[in-house]
């Protein structure tokens, strides 16, 4: 490269770093949440410490050993990439509709998202068998027209849609969610923070909360927040810093 020899160093140590601080903390991460959310509450519930603890550590262990299996089914790092963007979507679906739509049931969580895994896995991996019934711009084709895959936008439309009208249609053929637990849930997520409060517990409210944020939709099921000012310029301010990272890596693409 015709730029410095140690800025490429610095580069390469800044990704690595990165990378392992996402590594580590994935890592802790799903050892918590399979410790705490299925072996603690389903397996052995009643155990000490120092027995979750271990099993923290060993399920950590397993996770760093899947991955090590998975990445090796990649044929590159952009390819992993690509991969690891679209998966984390079929929940995505939930965790947006769940924020802000009462009607969306535990049922429509669980259907919509087998219905986006099973749908990525189709088109991305059994183009042949989902090409009679689309159109041939929705595909790349090889040299003699035959179909090599379906692309990548089409692919995310595909399931991300089938995932959504799995789950509306879930949500209002399956029983609602209890109006204590949603109660509870909306108001702990609309409840402005004071600086410096206390709460006894996790997931609780102080004994003198801030008043509830003003919905933007007066609709019982709708819990859309009405925006401030605050917030909005914090998501423009945002979107800035992401059009200023393209433009940065597009002019070190050019330089380098």
């Amino acid at each position: 490269p015709e730029i410095s020899h140690g800025l490429v160093g610095l580069l390469l140590a800044s990704l690595l770093a990165a990378m392992m601080s996402t590594c580590d903390a994935q890592m802790v991460v799903g050892s918590g949440l399979f410790t705490e959310n299925i072996y603690r509450r389903f397996m052995v519930p009643n155990a000490s410490q120092r027995h979750y603890l271990w099993v923290g550590r060993l399920a950590g262990l397993a996770i760093v050993l899947l991955a090590i299996v998975l990445q090796s089914s990649f044929t590159d790092v952009i390819d992993a990439l690509k991969v690891l963007i679209k998966t984390p979507a079929a929940i995505g679906i939930s965790l947006w509709f769940g924020i802000v739509w009462r009607r969306w049931t535990w049922q429509a969580v669980w259907l919509s998202t087998l219905a986006a895994v099973v749908t990525w896995a189709v088109v991305a991996y059994y183009p042949n068998v989902v090409h009679l019934g689309f159109n041939e711009f929705m595909f790349s084709l090889n040299d003699d027209g035959s179909v090599r895959r379906m692309t990548d936008a089409w692919q995310m439309f595909s399931y991300l849609s089938t995932g959504v009208v799995i789950g509306i249609l879930a949500s209002f053929l399956t029983p609602r969610q209890s109006t204590e637990q949603l109660d509870r849930f909306f108001t702990l997520i609309h409840t402005k923070v004071r600086p410096d409060e206390e709460i006894s517990s996790p997931c609780t409210l102080p004994e003198d909360p801030l008043p509830r944020g003003e919905k933007l939709i007066n609709h019982p099921d709708i819990e859309l927040p009405k925006p401030t000012v605050i917030g909005m310029g914090g998501f423009v301010l945002a979107w800035c810093g992401v059009a200023l990272i393209i433009w940065f890596t597009s002019f070190l693409a050019r330089v380098l």
